[in-house]
């Protein structure tokens, strides 16, 4: 009877034990859900708003020593083009070490290899002995754990993180869980920023190509017009009718100013900058460039509800939308001032270009170099990015061009 009810309490002790593992267990994971998603929150917040910079990968290493509390950090990002790593950011290593790991190959053999093929995180307490060990330079400051964490989007590898401690960690399971979630994340975050990068090229490429081919059209147009010009002229000197080839080369004169000033608007659309991705941030940019060249007053005003956060593409379309509609102003419009405005339209932003000048007839001919060509080319632009263009004038009234598009985040 007694050895029966020493039975149940070995039993009920060890159902007891159990349930303590359990919840031991489950305590471990619920703070290891907690700990991923604070640093998933503050390697969002070190995210947003960064293109693919430096800028980006300093944000992420202050967030990640905060975060995991260890000596050293380093974060590479693998260049298969190179077959190597790149160091992009790093905290807690002296300069002499910085400089002599700033680029190693991926074939060393160590553990960056060995994280590149297994894309799980390699670990070690005893790294000066560990003949896995990388980043060599780091062995004589007395830091003998080491880890490397892969950073993955999905299967795709991007690169490593890694840790150094003083300390001799002994690793456990649900560190090593919570510090391969962390790679999951910047990996995913490093390549969405990567391929907004390549995009954002491939968006450049194109819109010098697009320009090019506008300041062809123009170009052939002008130097067609010039040779037809310069003939009647050769032909007129001939005659001895002076009055008249004096006539045609003033005209040519003032045609040849206006082609170069396209030009210099032109180049001057290719210095915008591309890499801010931001339309407010090119828009002045343009418009430094535009007051001092064509001494045309503009001005501009942008409503404080109106969101100006477009994608880089419609960014970079919407500028060139204002460019054309200002280059038009300048060419045609006789105008003394023009002003820009941004105010909201519900889930869209409304920009227009509005001056004082002659106006026109928006139902006149469709020929390049002509301000109806250029107004061709705003629609096509506007259209590539989902937005709307509307004209509104009338001869002797000046004349508005509103482009209303879609802003990022809206709905």
């Amino acid at each position: 009877m007694r050895s029966n009810h020493q039975e149940q309490i070995r039993r009920l002790a060890a159902q007891v034990y159990e349930l303590e593992e359990a919840l031991a267990r489950e305590k471990a994971d619920a703070s290891i859900l907690r700990r991923s998603l604070e640093a998933m929150l503050l390697i969002s917040e070190a995210a947003r708003d960064s293109i693919f910079s430096s800028e980006l990968f300093e944000r992420l290493a202050d967030r990640l020593i905060g975060i995991t509390g260890f000596d050293t950090l380093t974060i590479f990002l693998f260049e298969p083009e190179c077959d190597r790593y790149r160091l992009v950011a790093v905290r807690g290593l002296p300069p002499e070490v910085v400089l002599s790991i700033k680029k190693i190959p991926a074939n060393i053999g160590d553990f960056a290899s060995i994280v590149a093929e297994t894309h799980q995180p390699v670990y070690t307490s005893d790294h000066p002995s560990d003949h896995r060990a990388a980043i060599r330079g780091v062995d004589d400051l007395g830091m003998p754990s080491l880890m490397l964490i892969p950073l993955l989007a999905g299967d795709h590898y991007v690169g490593f993180f890694g840790l150094n401690s003083r300390q001799v960690v002994t690793w456990d399971q649900g560190q090593i869980r919570f510090l391969a979630s962390l790679g999951r994340q910047i990996g995913l975050v490093t390549y969405h920023a990567q391929q907004a990068e390549k995009m954002k090229g491939s968006a450049a490429v194109e819109e010098r190509l697009r320009l090019g081919e506008e300041l062809h059209d123009s170009l052939a147009q002008t130097l067609g017009f010039l040779n037809l010009q310069m003939t009647l002229t050769g032909n007129l000197l001939g005659q001895g009718r002076l009055d008249e080839a004096q006539a045609h080369l003033q005209e040519m004169q003032v045609l040849t100013k206006a082609t170069l000033d396209d030009v210099c608007e032109a180049i001057a659309s290719l210095r915008t900058g591309y890499a801010q991705g931001q339309f407010l941030p090119m828009l002045q940019e343009f418009l430094d460039d535009y007051r001092v060249h064509s001494g045309l007053a503009v001005g501009l005003t942008i409503d404080d509800r109106a969101s100006l956060r477009f994608s880089p593409e419609a960014s970079v379309q919407l500028v060139r939308i204002v460019q054309e509609a200002l280059t038009n102003v300048r060419k045609h419009a006789r105008a003394s001032q023009a002003c820009i405005t941004a105010e909201p339209d519900g889930d869209w932003t409304r920009i227009s270009v509005q001056d004082d000048g002659e106006g026109f007839d928006p139902a006149q001919a469709v020929t390049p170099g002509s301000r109806q060509f250029g107004l061709s080319i705003m629609r096509g632009r506007a259209e590539s990015v989902g937005a709307t263009l509307e004209i509104d004038a009338r001869p002797g009234h000046g004349s508005r061009v509103t482009v209303r598009a879609p802003v990022v985040g809206a709905g």
